[in-house]
């Protein structure tokens, strides 16, 4: 299980997005209004962005061991 946490701040359409790959197949995408949005979401662990990429994650068919260790990586624990 090849877990990646991607960090994009500021695109052409000055949005910023984290994405969540599971063995390179995107399967999660949130856009928190901020500058640096995965440490938004590393330090505001009980905001609608990391509910709304845990049901993404979920509907996406992974298994809750699964989405556990995705979300801790997510935390930056792993």
């Amino acid at each position: 299980m090849n877990i990646k946490i991607s960090n994009t701040n500021g695109t052409k359409d000055n949005r910023n997005y984290v994405r969540v790959y599971l063995n390179a197949i995107k399967i999660a995408e949130v856009s928190p209004s901020r500058r640096n949005p995965l440490g938004y979401l590393r330090q505001y662990q009980g905001s609608k962005y990391w509910g709304m990429m845990q049901e993404q994650i979920m509907a996406s068919g992974c298994e809750v061991w699964q989405v556990d260790k995705i979300m801790n990586v997510a935390r930056g624990m792993v």
